[in-house]
């Protein structure tokens, strides 16, 4: 499942996917998010952006927002930050692909990792889930939604950050491999 999956990101990856991917990105980062964060307040915390947050943290956080505040929080987790996990996760895994297919060679294993990034969109929506329902059974507190939002939110940010070190890397191994193209062909 996994090479089939694998392989259809190859196949389908091409530099106007990752533009569309890029345009939505910013689209939801630039636009979208700020519409929901500016009803929250600005001044407040979103827990999403935080890596990791105690049960006391996330809690004072959702007080602090207000009963309209954790609509308007909930209404962006069923909304925009539904798609934006597929988006950026699309987007990362396009980039890895497209990169990687350059960097290396068809036989070699690391190929498979093209589609680590959708590990970030899963973990995403785990965290979305718990930060969901703890808003919703506010002001009842549920520690442990708490510390399954927050662990979901660190490996998110950690599978984000390596994806983006794996297109780093790559781009690294495409640069030595023109260096050393252009040295051979003097």
């Amino acid at each position: 499942m996994f090479k089939k999956l694998s392989d259809f990101a190859y196949k389908k990856t091409k530099v106007s996917g990752i533009l569309l991917f890029l345009g939505l990105f910013l689209i939801l980062n630039l636009m979208i998010f700020p519409l929901f964060i500016n009803q929250i307040g600005l001044d407040k915390k979103i827990l999403d952006l935080s890596f990791g947050f105690s049960p006391e943290v996330a809690y004072s956080t959702l007080l602090s927002y207000g009963e309209q505040g954790r609509f308007i929080y909930s209404i962006m987790l069923l909304t925009a930050d539904t798609v934006y996990p597929l988006v950026y996760s699309i987007f990362l895994v396009m980039g890895v692909s497209m990169n990687f297919k350059k960097a290396f060679k068809s036989t070699n294993p690391i190929l498979k990792l093209n589609i680590f990034p959708l590990l970030a969109g899963l973990f995403d929506f785990c965290e979305n889930t718990g930060i969901l329902i703890m808003l919703y059974n506010f002001p009842e507190k549920h520690h442990y939604l708490a510390w399954f939002a927050s662990v979901s939110g660190m490996l998110k940010w950690t599978v984000i950050i390596v994806s983006l070190l794996l297109i780093i890397t790559s781009i690294g191994v495409i640069a030595v491999k023109k260096i050393k193209e252009r040295k051979q062909a003097k």
